[in-house]
């Protein structure tokens, strides 16, 4: 996994899916810790995506933080100390090979989510079922705002749906 070939965006929810985890006393970093980074990031383009495939971002968040708060605590010396769940490091290494495959020279948050679609943990695999969450109205809801956009800049969320924002 080459750091440096991430998003400034995907590097924020990244961080923040590690704040998330020694916030709530976890061990290990999940994909749910991931994806509630996504739900929650400032002007995110994951809950664009869910609305635009009529999936409401708010009540999918809730669910998200309740499995979290679900996760077992550490307590003591063990607690602040975390390490990335084998599930959540799959969804990393292979975003990048997602990456390639839509031709785009850097993983973008979009790229985090397909992935955790496609190597989903049982937490993950769960919340796809309960919210009727599919990869292509993901795919098409991300055509539909990103275009023939290619990420070729560290920060290519800020160019997605310009008329949107702009017009």
């Amino acid at each position: 996994m080459n750091i440096q070939k991430f998003t400034q965006k995907s590097m924020e929810a990244i961080q923040s899916a590690q704040s998330i985890a020694v916030r709530n006393h976890n061990n290990q970093i999940e994909q749910m810790h991931l994806m509630q980074a996504l739900l929650t990031q400032e002007n995110g383009l994951i809950p664009q995506l869910f609305t635009k495939m009529t999936i409401d971002p708010a009540q999918l968040q809730r669910r998200v933080e309740q499995m979290v708060s679900g996760y077992p605590t550490v307590g003591g010396s063990g607690a602040g100390n975390v390490y990335m769940s084998q599930g959540l490091n799959q969804v990393l290494v292979e975003a990048e090979t997602q990456a390639k495959r839509m031709k785009d020279d850097y993983v973008s948050v979009e790229h985090l989510v397909l992935t955790m679609m496609d190597y989903p943990d049982r937490d993950m695999k769960e919340l796809m079922k309960t919210f009727s969450i599919s990869k292509k109205e993901f795919l098409n809801a991300l055509g539909a705002i990103r275009g023939n956009a290619l990420v070729t800049s560290e920060n290519p969320e800020e160019t997605y749906d310009v008329l949107t924002k702009y017009g």
